[in-house]
């Protein structure tokens, strides 16, 4: 299965891990709150290591331009707002994995 990405309607601009980092917050949720809105879903794809303690000379400036703990706060905010706009599902009970699935 390939499930993509949420992309912002119209416009096509990918509501993914990067864009997260670089556009500010509240930009992001009311993006993100728009694809909702439109799609009735949002799939966010998110790393692990993007919480984590990054080496800076490995890593791109505008990812750690924010230490852990901001990134780990900033992460804690989308949830939150995010929660109040819908429900958080693993995408393999999105698609039904787990179970008899059949495809149209």
């Amino acid at each position: 299965w390939e499930v993509p990405a949420a992309v912002l309607p119209g416009i096509r601009f990918p509501l993914f891990w990067a864009s997260f980092h670089i556009l500010p917050l509240p930009i992001y949720m009311a993006l993100c709150a728009r694809v909702l809105q439109h799609d009735g879903l949002l799939c966010l794809y998110f790393h692990p290591w993007e919480l984590s303690a990054l080496p800076e000379r490995e890593i791109p400036r505008w990812l750690t331009r924010r230490s852990q703990t901001e990134r780990v706060h900033r992460m804690a905010r989308l949830c939150r707002s995010l929660g109040r706009l819908g429900t958080f599902t693993p995408v393999g009970s999105y698609l039904g994995l787990g179970r008899q699935v059949t495809r149209p």
